[in-house]
């Protein structure tokens, strides 16, 4: 049986996709932003690093799942906000960012860090959301 060599201590603190093999640097500095601004709305956040996804949760259940991209620059993600889907939308098309909603009623969005930056407000608003109806 081969031995597999062990991480550096500086890769082993990483989660996986935030060495640069996984994603693009970019799509993970988006995925980094949303994280950054939902620890400020609950700092208790659980984030969980999977292989194909970052998952950000409450100490109920996770309310919102990010895909960082390995050849595009944007960050592919879906919050559940539950019961206030319709309000979501309704912050969402304020702000003139692009969304989808999901069969389940989550909503699903594309997000580069311009993005994130420029509608930061909106994008405040449908996480407290989601983070409210996930508590």
């Amino acid at each position: 049986m081969r031995r597999q060599k062990m991480p550096s201590r500086s890769e082993a603190n990483q989660p996986i996709g935030h060495t640069g093999k996984h994603a693009n640097p970019k799509s993970i500095a988006a995925a980094d932003a949303i994280i950054d601004f939902c620890k400020k709305l609950d700092p208790a956040l659980r984030i969980t690093y999977n292989k194909y996804h970052i998952a950000l949760g409450t100490h109920r259940q996770n309310f919102c799942w990010l895909h960082p991209r390995k050849k595009q620059i944007h960050c592919h993600g879906d919050v559940d906000v539950g019961e206030n889907t319709e309000k979501g939308k309704a912050i969402l098309e304020q702000a003139g960012l692009a969304f989808t909603v999901r069969e389940q009623g989550d909503l699903a969005f594309t997000l580069s860090t311009k993005d994130i930056e420029d509608k930061q407000e909106a994008l405040k608003q449908v996480f407290r959301l989601a983070i409210d109806e996930n508590s």
